[in-house]
């Protein structure tokens, strides 16, 4: 087997995605990471700069940067936690939740494109793959490799 190959067709579907992401988002001119971030909120609105910081996998000065760029474009707003001041919760704008559907509707569409030409049983055995995968990957402790 080649693994610099299949190494290559991971990199290759995720810059691809990637750039359809950004690509297909380009009216409200968002970066993939504040893509993400937006995604985040949507699964869990409130959520603190640390847990995103931890979810994404960056540190929270990226997230920082993330947060400015999308108050700018009116996506979502910080507000202090009431128990604990030094924490900053991230909400969504009204603009934000409106552009709900639309934003997470864009990676069904790419794995469509993708998979379209699948029988249904290839493109349940292919994401029931790629699950497994992405979950071995988050689990991984790179000392042990």
């Amino acid at each position: 087997m080649d693994y610099l190959t299949i190494a290559h067709c991971f990199e290759m579907l995720h810059r691809r995605s990637q750039n359809f992401l950004v690509y297909a988002s380009r009216d409200f001119q968002l970066t993939y990471s504040e893509y993400v971030l937006v995604l985040n909120l949507y699964e869990c609105e409130g959520r603190s700069q640390d847990d995103i910081a931890a979810c994404m996998y960056v540190d929270k000065a990226v997230v920082t940067r993330l947060i400015a760029s999308l108050e700018k474009k009116k996506f979502i707003y910080r507000r202090r936690d009431i128990q604990d001041q030094r924490i900053k919760r991230l909400y969504l704008t009204e603009f934000g939740r409106e552009q709900q559907a639309f934003l997470e509707n864009l990676p069904i569409r790419w794995i469509d494109t993708l998979t379209h030409d699948l029988d249904e049983e290839e493109r349940i055995a292919m994401l029931t793959i790629f699950q497994k995968l992405a979950n071995r990957a988050e689990n991984v402790n790179f000392n042990q490799i």
